[in-house]
């Protein structure tokens, strides 16, 4: 049988027997263990007790992880002294021969446990005020103290002076004073890659878009605010983005990815659902940026369930996570500022007069009905990992029921990444689920590209299906034979370009301007109608060298016939010279008629 002692949380002091045999520590109530601590996972460690009395460990793929001496470990043994962190819950091997009998906590441990239990689940019930009232009943203790988890608000202890033992505080904010990048134990506690180092008691950024994450995720109380001492970066761009994962007791994995206001502009207050219980805080840095003293601390505002056309709804400033009717999530998004509110036939984002970069996330429940799409010119394309579309029109969200468009304003660059797409915003735009007014545009235009198939109208063949592609792509039958008509309407002007090419050297070779002629008219004809495509050009270059070289046989001509002309002249001047006179006067006075008129 060995002995642990719970050294962090509500029961900090208890100690609990561990016989021979396995035994699973965790937060769920069928763990032989239960520890009521957020951070730790429902089945988080499994613990081998041996008859010799060794103790062996091994974690259950917890979320936050298994720590000792401040590095994450999954499998060791545990010596005696030793103490192992489950998320921010701490659990010491007590020496056999140091252990104290375990016994029930007495009335004033229990009435200890009580109050810190209260103060740091009540942040949305006057947390500060419980936090008080637990200094008092510390004070007040018969010589105790208390030592509350560096994840909570902060850590009470006692000190000598005055009249009975008084009461000392080390505050530490809501991330446990690990935005403290000269404290020791921060670059352990925030994992950072390539471009990012802690330095000089900074968090520093040599490369562009950058991003650093504390390894472990905290106790949310309410709403956050966030300040640091920021430096460096380029001045056009964010230089410190916060990036706020969050979620609740009912699962692991967060719920949504929020984002706050920038760093360098000063402190900002991030509102969060009420259902969210624990957050995980990453920054997003741009090149050059250096950030020092990051604190997370109580901030202001709330966020209030809504609702629209039926769909349940959580909006914070450029932050949105819309629902469908099951609870699961529609569409992610996030911006460093800007607003969601209410559109038509749909919820519109306005950035308030600032160019923001927002980024739309698919959820399980849209992307179950379809894919993510970013419109563009040839026709959708599905938003996978390091795509980039230049000249977007807007994207197409999901399918069938679930299916959304958001267009924009003016045409630009989205760049997909991993289950997610980003582009810069700089008007308001709508993002809409009531689709019908497109639908039946759709509908009337694939008529009209089989009126324009059939009469051999390449010109409007081309356009329709362009606008079809780009613009209205619903319907995967029609996108279909659009994109069919418009490829079949352009090889069969290919095909005609090279074989005009064969006919541009025939005529070449014969010296046949007037064909050269005709060649040229009917290459700019197909410049015209291919517009929108490669052969614009291709068509048009053709018609400038076609009239090149009919110009070049027209000149040589008519040089040719002013040296002819020249030398019969000569020889009639030779032979008639009262006919090469009368023929010079002739000309004379056709050339000063011509001047007449």
């Amino acid at each position: 049988m060995v002995r642990i002692e719970i050294t962090t949380g509500p029961e900090a002091g208890r100690q609990v027997d561990l016989a021979a045999g396995t035994h699973v520590i965790g937060r769920q109530a069928d763990c032989d263990l239960q520890l009521s601590v957020t951070s730790v996972s429902g089945r988080h460690l499994e613990v081998r007790v041996g008859a010799d009395g060794s103790v062996h460990f091994q974690d259950l793929g917890s979320t936050n992880g298994t720590h000792s001496s401040g590095r994450q470990v999954q499998d060791g043994e545990w010596f005696p002294g030793s103490e192992l962190k489950l998320g921010t819950a701490g659990l010491r091997l007590l020496d056999p021969n140091q252990a104290s009998p375990a016994a029930a906590p007495d009335e004033d441990s229990a009435m200890h446990a009580r109050a810190r239990q209260q103060a740091m689940a009540g942040g949305r019930r006057g947390g500060p005020m419980m936090l008080l009232a637990l200094v008092l009943v510390v004070g007040g203790a018969a010589g105790g103290y208390w030592y509350l988890t560096r994840s909570d608000a902060e850590t009470v202890a006692t000190s000598g002076g005055g009249e009975g033992p008084a009461v000392a505080r080390v505050n530490l904010d809501w991330i446990d004073n690990l935005g403290d990048f000269a404290a020791e134990d921060a670059a352990a506690a925030w994992q950072v890659g390539t471009g990012l180092v802690i330095q000089e008691g900074a968090l520093v950024c040599s490369q562009a878009s950058r991003r650093a994450q504390l390894a472990r995720r905290f106790t949310l109380p309410g709403p956050l605010s966030l300040s640091a001492e920021v430096r460096g970066g380029a001045a056009v761009l964010p230089l410190v983005v916060p990036l706020v994962e969050w979620g609740d007791d009912q699962q692991e994995q967060a719920i949504a990815t929020w984002m706050a206001g920038d760093l360098s502009q000063g402190q900002v207050d991030l509102a969060l659902p009420a259902e969210a219980t624990w957050f995980r805080l990453s920054l997003l840095l741009g090149e050059g940026a250096e950030v020092r003293q990051l604190s997370v601390t109580e901030g202001t505002g709330v966020v209030t369930p809504a609702q629209s056309d039926g769909r349940p709804l959580l909006s914070g400033g450029g932050n949105l996570l819309l629902r469908h009717h099951d609870g699961r999530a529609l569409v992610h998004a996030r911006a460093a500022g800007g607003r969601w509110q209410e559109g038509a036939a749909g919820l519109e984002y306005d950035p308030q007069g600032a160019p923001r970069t927002l980024t739309m996330v698919l959820g399980d429940a849209a992307a179950d009905a379809g894919p993510m799409l970013i419109l563009g010119d040839g026709g959708p394309v599905e938003a996978a990992p390091g795509v980039v579309v230049e000249g977007s029109p807007g994207l197409l969200l999901g399918g069938g029921a679930r299916r959304f468009l958001m267009r924009f304003p003016a045409p630009v660059k989205v760049i997909a990444r991993d289950r997610q797409i980003s582009f810069e915003v700089t008007q308001p735009l709508l993002l809409r689920w009531d689709l019908s007014d497109e639908i039946n545009r759709a509908a009337r235009l694939a008529r009209q590209l089989e009126s324009a198939s059939a009469d051999a109208d390449a010109a409007l063949v081309l356009a329709i299906s362009a606008e079809i592609l780009r613009d209205l792509p619903f319907d995967e039958e029609k996108t279909t034979a659009a994109l069919r008509l418009a490829r079949d309407t352009i090889q069969s002007a290919r095909e005609r370009l090279r074989a005009m090419t064969e006919e541009k050297e025939d005529a070449r070779l014969l010296e046949a301007v007037g064909d050269l002629a005709q060649l040229e008219q009917e290459a700019r004809a197909m410049a015209e109608r291919m517009a929108a495509t490669e052969l614009h050009d291709q068509a048009l270059a053709m018609a400038d060298e076609l009239k090149e070289i009919a110009e070049l046989f027209m000149d040589r001509t008519q040089r040719e016939t002013a040296a002819y002309r020249q030398r019969l002249g000569q020889a009639l001047a030779g032979a008639y010279p009262l006919l090469a006179a009368w023929l010079d006067d002739q000309g004379a006075q056709l050339v000063a008629l011509e001047g007449q008129h």
